[in-house]
């Protein structure tokens, strides 16, 4: 049983692990067939697309809260991602990388329980992000980063928030390009 051979390996008893699992599992990373054992979950294009479905409604929305209250601290933070990706990660993901860009722009906002449903998508399709992107895709990702964080500062929301939304699309067609169509598994 999986619990047992994580408790054994990190030291631990099982409950954490059960605990561990159940949180991981419900931010639907994991999928978890009682019998059959735990699997990384693998978004199919339908998901990829609910996603960004959610994301485009709602990250237009938070930035346009945020940007009023951004700082130079936030702007720095900003810039730091944009860096980082520019610096191939730094020994962060892509998906890491993307996070602390958004939550850099979204922290005027002031909406934690926004916050909150922004992290949990992007996690959904964390792995994705990082195996998906290309040398290609990431330098377009950079220059969008540049792009929006530029409009920001000249304080343009309406422009902000269309230069999201774009940078949003073209992730999501990356994404849905990238993703092979996965055979359904089934279990006895």
């Amino acid at each position: 049983m999986i619990q047992d051979t994580l408790a054994r390996r990190y030291g631990v008893s099982r409950i954490p692990i059960r605990e561990a699992l159940r949180r991981v599992e419900a931010e639907g990373l994991i999928d978890v067939v009682y019998g059959g054992g735990t699997f990384v979950h693998v978004p199919d294009t339908s998901e990829i697309a609910e996603v960004f479905e959610i994301r485009l409604q709602l990250e237009p929305h938070v930035l346009r809260l945020s940007m009023p209250r951004l700082g130079p601290r936030d702007f720095e933070a900003a810039e730091t991602a944009i860096g980082l990706l520019r610096e191939e990660g730094g020994g962060l993901s892509i998906g890491e990388i993307d996070r602390r860009f958004h939550d850099a722009i979204y922290a005027g906002a002031d909406r934690p329980l926004h916050m909150e449903t922004i992290r949990t998508l992007q996690a959904r399709l964390a792995g994705l992000l990082a195996t998906a992107m290309t040398p290609a895709s990431v330098a377009v990702l950079e220059e969008d980063m540049k792009a929006i964080l530029d409009v920001i500062r000249k304080g343009d929301e309406k422009e902000a928030s269309g230069r999201l939304v774009r940078q949003l699309i073209r992730t999501r067609e990356n994404l849905i390009s990238a993703s092979e169509p996965v055979d359904e598994v089934r279990y006895a």
